[in-house]
């Protein structure tokens, strides 16, 4: 479940706060990481919220963010501390399996620390937690999945550090999740949201970090994730090891600098074997052609590289980008960086060789308060 993060309509806070919403609990205590522990609420309370419901004495129901198939993300007024939350609630799906091993990631990875030099500032902030639901931060952002719309405002230089420094951004939130043993699973667009636009990105918020200890406890032969972006072994449902968020992250890379979906045209069974890799994606660019209406190759002829929707970089920037994306999704884990620290390195190389160019104008979004 993805926190979709168009804000509601202001309409919903204002004028609309009835008074059906009783405190549900009181009583908390700090838990490890300092994150706030509440009791389990009932769970047709839950999946009966309406707007102006008070939630433990505390939390005020104002709309609705978004709704997947196994919960629903309330937008919420934290009244001790006057600032909007958003209330992540289990529907009930799986036994309540996705929740708990979200509240369980989150106390193993602690509340954000917010400073520069942090590892952890790209983890989604999450001040409490019942059995059954989360409050964490209201990130007003885009996902990644609509950086890709600003692609064609820009030159392309310009564009392609943006896209590696957010990259960057998220190997550091990788970083510090896998020193305490926490794989994410499920790393792509939707997962990682971009508070503002540039190329000096601060604000990169990586949420939904239950997939790992979920894909841990699965049933056997259960594959877990989004199948376009999972690794070859966690599509066989094997156990994993941080290069497999490495992989995703890279294929992540993969679609921020070309605008596609890598495999679009490979099925799925066969990405799950060594021999498969992004050089088979250019294969099928024979008869596909490319999402920015590039040339379809002759049948006869040779492939087109993925890398040409980014042909206005300088060559040896290309070559460079290309060889670390391969490297981040070798269908052999092997093959790939062996830690989320060094592909980060080989990122920030050629972000030095490339230079700082003026960032990117912010986008334009409303304050939460």
């Amino acid at each position: 479940m993805e926190l979709t993060q168009t804000l509601v309509d202001t309409m919903k806070e204002e004028g609309a706060v009835n008074n059906v919403g009783e405190a549900r609990s009181t009583g908390s205590e700090i838990g490890a990481q300092g994150i706030e522990v509440y009791d389990a609420l009932p769970e047709d309370t839950l999946t009966n919220l309406n707007i102006g419901d008070l939630i433990n004495g505390r939390y005020r129901v104002i709309g609705e963010l978004g709704r997947g198939g196994l919960g629903t993300v309330f937008l919420c007024r934290d009244t001790r501390e006057n600032r909007k939350v958003a209330l992540k609630v289990d529907r009930g799906v799986d036994g309540g399996r996705w929740i708990t091993a979200e509240i369980a990631a989150y106390k193993i990875l602690g509340r954000r620390d917010p400073s520069e030099t942090s590892l952890n500032n790209t983890i989604v902030d999450v001040m409490a937690h019942g059995g059954n639901y989360i409050i964490m931060e209201v990130v007003p952002g885009k996902q990644l999945a609509e950086f890709i719309d600003c692609r064609g405002n820009y030159e392309i230089t310009d564009y392609a550090i943006a896209a590696l420094n957010i990259i960057r951004q998220v190997f550091r939130g990788l970083e510090y999740a896998h020193g305490k043993g926490i794989l994410h699973a499920d790393i792509c667009p939707r997962n990682i949201l971009v508070s503002r636009y540039g190329l000096e990105i601060e604000e990169v918020t990586i949420v939904d970090w239950g997939t790992g200890i979920a894909h841990q406890n699965r049933e056997p032969n259960v594959v877990i994730g989004k199948t376009t972006y999972m690794s070859p072994e966690q599509a066989r449902s094997e156990d994993l090891d941080p290069r497999s968020d490495i992989y995703s992250a890279g294929i992540s890379l993969y679609f921020l600098l070309t605008g596609r979906r890598p495999f679009q045209n490979i099925p799925f069974d066969q990405r799950l074997y060594p021999e498969t890799s992004l050089l088979m994606e250019s294969i099928y660019r024979r008869s596909t052609g490319d999402a920015f209406g590039l040339p379809v190759a002759p049948e006869n002829g040779p492939a087109m590289d993925w890398m040409e929707p980014v042909r206005g970089l300088a060559e040896n920037f290309r070559l460079r980008i290309r060889a670390i994306v391969e490297k981040m999704t070798a269908s052999d884990k092997e093959e790939r960086y062996g830690s989320a620290f060094a592909a980060r390195l080989a990122v920030e190389a050629i972000l030095d060789e490339m230079g700082n160019p003026p960032p990117l104008p912010p986008q334009n979004i409303a304050p939460l308060d």
